[in-house]
């Protein structure tokens, strides 16, 4: 572990650790209101940022964060090999149909017959308390020093850990226990208890964003119910505040948008989730030309900022305004292993970038997404979700079929609602546009179950929720 020496004085005041694993965590929980809130409490924060040292990632952190009361500690990545392997046991030690999923395909691309009949092993054993239970007793043994340095220099009180799946996260927790620390914990994404978030190491307290998410915590993360406190999501917050949102005219000028025309939001999936999303790019594109869809729409195409897309090199668009959003640390991708996808763009999110994503979805019509959580965006503001669930012009079968990954339960909760349409071809998405263009208010009672469900409460306190159970413990612990 290396890190930067930019160290603020903490005035002989006992701090705390929160983690930050990616622009997922500084978009959830650094600008959302979370660590404002507890610095307003007198509580000095160290945070521990994943990064190479003297990397552009670690610099921005470093310039961005480091204030009176925060002290911003640079932690090498803790992937090793033996981490990469309990990675890869704990998730297939999920007894869900999401891990099914992705180990089969897994399976078909490279045909690997044994790891996947171990793999498969792994997952009728996971159903099992007796199975997860001995794999956390057995991850706990294994000496670990990840971070001990820094509990010595700092001797904090509380330990938040984000992103409870990550390698840094589960071994920063195993440290915190080692050195009679409490811990907090909670899941960077809805998908987390039943895709990849497989709990090596419990921590003393975990939030989770909805009460679905906090049933899945304790079948089959074993967490005791006292322990499991639903929060909402403090991403969320910001559509609760009127100084957010900038007039349709200001955000049109902004992105060269046509304001006599409505807009219907794109957002394209990276390639590993939808290779095939420049075909529906061009379709749209097609439709709207040739009346085929019935309002002379616009789109945004808004591309993911973690993932590539072919579909962004695309030139010949006429209906299509293209915007990749986010900040970036540099051209390069990086390996993220618990990431759907292994090589992701470094990237965070700045309060400009938020703005922009509130606004993105405020001011259009419709919106369109590939089982991404922008349903849930969209849904917090009321507006229409068309699911893509089919592969352009392509016609392929189950496996192959971005469809198969609807049948995962965090999808099948948003589906069951009913607040959102999923088309199967370029008809049905045709379709589903004209429907929402005519009547708006369409599925109006199927999005407001998906607020009631799935969001617990957009009323702008979720951050608020979050930072009070971290003051309750480091209060409680000092």
């Amino acid at each position: 572990m290396q890190k930067i020496a930019q160290e603020k004085a903490l005035n002989g005041q006992s701090a705390i650790f929160i983690s930050v694993y990616d622009g997922d965590i500084e978009k959830n929980f650094l600008r959302s209101g979370v660590l404002a809130r507890v610095l307003a409490e007198g509580i000095n924060v160290v945070l521990l940022v994943r990064a190479k040292a003297n990397s552009p990632r670690a610099a921005y952190y470093m310039d961005n964060f480091s204030a009176p009361g925060v002290t911003v500690e640079i932690m090498e990545p803790a992937m090793t090999t033996a981490e990469r392997y309990w990675y890869h046991l704990s998730w297939n030690s999920l007894p869900t149909r999401s891990s099914y999923v992705k180990r089969h395909d897994l399976y078909l691309r490279h045909k690997k017959h044994v790891r996947y009949a171990l793999e498969q092993m792994a997952w009728y054993l996971g159903h099992t308390r007796t199975w997860r239970e001995l794999l956390r007793f057995i991850y706990k043994l294994i000496p670990d020093t990840y971070g001990d340095s820094l509990f010595i220099k700092y001797k904090p009180v509380l330990l938040f850990a984000p992103n409870m799946f990550s390698a840094e996260d589960c071994r920063l927790i195993k440290t915190a226990q080692r050195h009679g620390v409490q811990t907090l914990t909670t899941m960077k994404s809805w998908d987390v208890p039943t895709t990849r978030g497989f709990t090596r190491v419990r921590a003393d307290r975990i939030l989770t964003f909805n009460e679905i998410n906090k049933a899945e915590t304790i079948a089959i993360g074993d967490y005791s119910a006292e322990k499991v406190h639903v929060i909402g999501f403090p991403q969320f917050d910001m559509y609760a505040r009127p100084e957010t949102f900038v007039s349709r005219e200001e955000f049109f000028k902004k992105i060269g948008a046509d304001p006599s025309r409505k807009l219907v939001l794109f957002a394209a999936p990276g390639d590993f989730k939808n290779p095939f999303t420049h075909e529906i790019l061009s379709l749209l594109d097609d439709a709207i030309s040739d009346g085929r869809i019935t309002e002379n729409i616009q789109i945004l195409a808004r591309f993911h900022p973690k993932y590539p897309s072919t579909a962004e090199q695309l030139s010949n668009l006429k209906n299509v305004i293209k915007d990749r959003p986010g900040t970036y640390f540099s051209k390069k991708v990086e390996k993220a292993l618990d990431a759907p996808q292994e090589m992701t763009f470094e990237w965070t999110f700045t309060d400009a970038d938020l703005i922009h994503l509130a606004n993105s979805i405020k001011h259009s019509d419709i919106t369109i997404n590939t089982e991404s959580t922008m349903t849930l965006d969209a849904a917090a503001n009321d507006k229409p979700v068309v699911l893509v669930g089919f592969d352009g012009n392509q016609k392929l079968d189950f496996w192959q079929s971005v469809i198969r990954n609807y049948g995962r339960e965090h999808l099948q909760a948003v589906l069951k609602t009913e607040g959102a349409r999923l088309a199967h071809d370029g008809d049905e998405l045709i379709a589903s546009i004209n429907t929402y263009l005519a009547a708006p208010e369409t599925d109006a009672a199927g999005r407001a179950r998906i607020r009631s469900e799935l969001l617990f409460n957009v009323d702008g306190k979720a951050a608020i929720r979050v930072a009070d159970h971290v003051i309750d413990m480091a209060k409680h612990a000092a």
